[in-house]
């Protein structure tokens, strides 16, 4: 995806056709960081200007880490 003049990669991303919505997921192989959630975000976002219609629903985001500290997460 362009974000700007950036080449950004998201890991998957879907249409959900029940709820009308894109769902971006981001899988990380490592333990949880908040960094993770600023990248999440900045690819809701994108996809929220880049690809959402006035009919779809806000974006979805999910992200799946091997590991995370509760009280961080």
């Amino acid at each position: 995806m362009m974000i700007g003049e950036t080449e950004k990669f998201i890991d998957l991303l879907f249409y959900n056709i029940k709820l009308h919505c894109y769902v971006v997921v981001e899988v990380k192989t490592d333990k949880f960081d908040s960094i993770n959630m600023g990248q999440l975000g900045t690819y809701i976002v994108a996809t929220n200007h880049i690809l959402k219609s006035e009919k779809d629903n806000p974006t979805i985001g999910l992200l799946i880490c091997k590991e995370k500290d509760n009280i961080l997460a």
